[in-house]
């Protein structure tokens, strides 16, 4: 009887060994996962950061050339009110490169939208993937800490 109990204990053992290192294994996936998640988080963080940076700087470069170029308008215009002819093609003139630092803001925002959603897109291809494929067991984890703590409990 004791040969007999020592071959279960050894059994025994031996599967909470296995169980233990199968779970060891699951949860240092587990880790890296999330590991390499905080990382690729970083990093949005810092390129969202980086984009917007450029965003601000556009806007403020086209807001403070606007400011110069009314100021310019009115100056010109009260040094010679009644020139109408000057003032009306220097007023055209100013609204012209108005629109055209318009439009350089426009295209900045339309390319740096068009960066994050190709990021968010390949960053959400990324992160569903595993469910796309169905390689990756979401519930082993789970699984593996049922086996681990069931023998320990007979």
């Amino acid at each position: 009887m004791s040969k007999s109990t020592d071959k279960k204990t050894e059994k025994k053992t031996e599967t909470q060994d296995s169980v233990q290192e199968t779970m060891k294994n699951t949860m240092e996936g587990y880790f890296d996962g999330i590991a390499d998640s905080s990382e690729k988080f970083a990093e949005s963080v810092s390129n969202a950061r980086a984009r917007n940076t450029r965003i601000m700087d556009k806007f403020i470069e086209t807001i403070a050339s606007g400011q110069k170029d009314m100021l310019e308008l009115g100056r010109a215009i009260t040094a010679a009110p009644t020139d109408y002819k000057a003032n009306l093609q220097l007023t055209m003139e100013t609204m012209n490169r108005r629109q055209e630092c318009a439009l350089e803001f426009g295209k900045t925002l339309f390319r740096e939208q068009t960066e994050m959603t190709s990021e968010a897109s390949e960053n959400t291809k990324e992160l569903f993937a595993p469910f796309k494929t169905g390689d990756f067991d979401w519930t082993a984890p789970y699984r593996q800490m049922s086996k681990f703590w069931t023998p320990n409990a007979s």
